[in-house]
């Protein structure tokens, strides 16, 4: 069975290696990436608190 419809990878791009970037473009139709916060305020109100010294 071939898939016909199309893949949309949706990260925060924490874990992506430049060396990565082609291989995903190749393999999927579009990425999104969110933003759940700027700094420590932002993200603590998204995430939780200590949430954004981890990423």
């Amino acid at each position: 069975m071939v898939y016909g419809g199309k893949v949309v990878l949706c990260t925060n791009a924490t874990l992506i290696k430049e060396e990565d970037i082609e291989k995903i473009t190749n393999a999927v139709y579009a990425v999104e990436i969110s933003l759940d916060g700027y700094d420590e305020e932002s993200c603590s109100k998204i995430r939780g608190k200590g949430t954004f010294a981890n990423t």
